[in-house]
């Protein structure tokens, strides 16, 4: 029997489906008009350039790197063009005989051995590289090679700006140098768009500064036709490369000469800085460098770099003045006498008396000599270390820790050079995170600048440095300005910047004042400073390193002045000398005294020697 209301129900069934399939379809064909529409009009411009792009080849101009001057507008860093020889091993005639006089001529070209040319070649072809044969060719023989070029096929003179330190190991450590980047360097600044094949600074302020001395790439994009064939008689577009940032440093260029003559050969560092501003205008670490042997990768260069990391004695390539630790010795001492006047923890009449040795219990700690009654004073000129024993158990090793922190020691000065060491001052807590425990023979050790206290040269600098300002430091810099390489405006000058404020008295410091001015005029560094006939404020010290009869001591100096004129025209210096193990020619304090008279008189080092009536040698060992 015919159901009437099922037919109706499959009716509307079926034009339910069909209304469905009609509005998929229709949704479809919306999402296709409008994906059609948003690539042929919001990403017109984006394909249209890819497709440019796929149409061309684009060539880099890699950026000229900025030029490095000392303050007197003296080049510490520059570049120059050199003219390098390069084989393309498969693009060489087949033709043995051409070949083969190619070669020869090459050989007499660059002076290198026709067999040593064949075995780089057939390297080269199986790495499937391009060969470098020759680095710095002369000007004469590169437009020899040009002018027979036509008849050379594969040979590819090049010109290339090349990095150049002309002054070669003059503030090697502070210009630092430049190398190929490397996978570790590479991965962290591909984004900012630097290439595998990109030069970048190393150490010093070539790498501090690299953001400012690179520059930014430009390239030229030329047309390519149906044969991949590259047209180069007319250039889609380009975009001029932009050179780097020229820097001008605070470095003196003539002190700093002056002040690496006066160090010599000895192992050590010197650094000499205005306290007023923290600007630094000498900074020398010895042994030093040549970074010129880091641009040409030639082999006699290759031998060099080896030599050198392999100098675990002399380790040239570490700047002592900021990434060596020592014990500062007795120049330590200053951090007690602020104690002793700020606390009032003895009178600074009262003395103490010194007979070469001071008894802790069952110990015994030694002083440098036999000094008898020592008043706060006396103690700091002659560097009595029995004085400190005695008022180190008055007041502690917490406050000896809380004032070596104001000074700013135990942490690093910022200074715009890399790698920079905090340095360590020794504590109960810190000892106990060692699970060691503290007893007073560690403070007696402590108080003298010995036992786990570290220092760098250049901390030492700045923390005189608060002593001069009577309570305030500034943030150590080699740079002075950035400058615009085009038009040579000013885009960047460097103010000072307080480092370290300290809320002590200016009585206090006026009394350490003058005990330091007694270290010069009566006390450990009279004879040192006697020629020079001027005020000055110091002190000496000596760290001993290692133990038994291993055992070797540091020369250190540190002071500023001269004390007759005003503070901006003072310097800071600060003075250490390794292992001078009781060689008077290695005397931190003669060293200071020296370049102190150098930069007063503006004098090189023979005039600055005969003034302070020092032995002028080759060598110093």
């Amino acid at each position: 029997m015919y159901n009437s209301s099922n037919n109706d129900s499959f009716e509307k069934d079926i034009q339910f489906r069909l209304i469905i399939l009609a509005l998929f379809t229709t949704f479809i064909l919306v999402i296709i008009v409008l994906r059609a529409g948003y690539l042929q009009i919001v990403k017109n411009t984006n394909f249209s350039e890819r497709s440019q792009r796929n149409r061309e080849v684009v060539i880099r101009i890699p950026p000229i790197r900025g030029r490095i001057f000392s303050d007197d507008g003296s080049i510490l860093a520059s570049n120059k063009k050199i003219y390098n020889i390069i084989i393309d091993p498969n693009n060489l005639s087949k033709d043995q005989i051409k070949r083969q006089k190619t070669l020869l001529y090459l050989s007499e070209m660059t002076d290198i051995d026709y067999p040593d040319i064949e075995k780089m070649v057939q390297t080269a072809k199986i790495k499937k590289e391009r060969l470098t044969i020759a680095e710095n060719v002369s000007f004469t023989n590169y437009i020899k090679i040009l002018e027979n070029i036509d008849t050379m096929p594969g040979v590819e003179p090049e010109e290339l700006l090349i990095r150049d330190y002309p002054n070669q190991q003059l503030a090697s450590h502070v210009i630092g140098y430049i190398g190929p980047i490397n996978f570790n360097e590479f991965s962290k600044l591909q984004a900012s768009g630097y290439k595998k094949q990109d030069w970048i600074g190393k150490i010093g302020i070539e790498n501090s500064y690299e953001k400012e001395l690179r520059g930014k790439d430009g390239f030229v994009a030329y047309e390519i036709d149906a044969k991949m064939n590259v047209s180069r008689n007319n250039f889609v577009r380009k975009e001029a490369a932009l050179p780097g940032d020229d820097l001008l440093l605070s470095i003196d260029l003539q002190f700093q000469k002056n002040v690496e003559a006066i160090l010599a050969d000895r192992a050590g560092g010197i650094v000499v800085m205005k306290p007023s501003s923290g600007e630094i205008l000498a900074m020398v670490s010895y042994p030093n460098f040549d970074p010129n042997i880091y641009i040409l990768q030639n082999p006699e260069n290759y031998t060099k770099r080896i030599e050198m990391s392999l100098d675990t004695k002399g380790t040239p390539l570490i700047n002592r003045t900021i990434q060596s630790e020592y014990p500062p010795g007795s120049t330590f001492k200053m951090i007690s006498s602020f104690i002793i006047a700020e606390e009032n923890v003895v009178p600074l009449t009262k003395s103490y008396f010194c007979s070469k040795s001071f008894r802790l219990n069952s110990q015994t700690f030694g002083c440098w000599a036999y000094h008898g009654n020592e008043n706060f004073f006396e103690a700091l000129a002659n560097s009595c270390d029995t004085y400190y024993y005695n008022t180190s158990l008055l007041f502690g090793i917490e406050k000896i820790t809380e004032y070596a922190s104001l000074f700013g020691l135990g942490a690093s000065t910022g200074v715009d050079i890399p790698f920079e060491r905090r340095g360590f001052i020794p504590s109960v807590t810190a000892l106990k995170e060692k699970g060691e425990t503290w007893y007073l023979g560690n403070t007696l050790n402590t108080v003298i600048g010995q036992g786990d206290v570290t220092t760098t040269v250049l901390q030492l600098a700045d923390y005189v440095s608060v002593i001069a300002n009577r309570g305030v430091s500034y943030k150590p810099h080699v740079l002075k300005k950035i400058i615009d390489p085009n038009t040579g405006d000013v885009k960047k000058e460097i103010k000072p910047e307080i480092l370290n404020k300290v809320n002590i008295s200016q009585d206090t410091f006026f009394v350490v004042n003058q005990a330091m001015g007694m270290v010069i005029s009566q006390g450990t560094a009279n004879k040192a400073f006697y020629n020079l006939k001027r005020p000055f404020a110091g002190k000496t010290g000596t760290s001993e390193v290692g133990v038994g009869q291993k055992k070797q001591t540091h020369s250190l100096f540190v002071g500023f002045g001269p004390l007759d004129i005003p503070i901006e025209e003072q310097v800071v210096v600060a003075v250490l000398i390794e292992f001078e193990n009781g060689q008077p020619l290695k005397y931190a304090g003669n060293v200071a005294a020296m370049v102190f008279s150098s930069w007063i008189h503006k004098e090189d080092f023979p005039a600055t020697a005969k003034r302070m009536w020092y032995p002028v040698k080759d060598s110093y060992n």
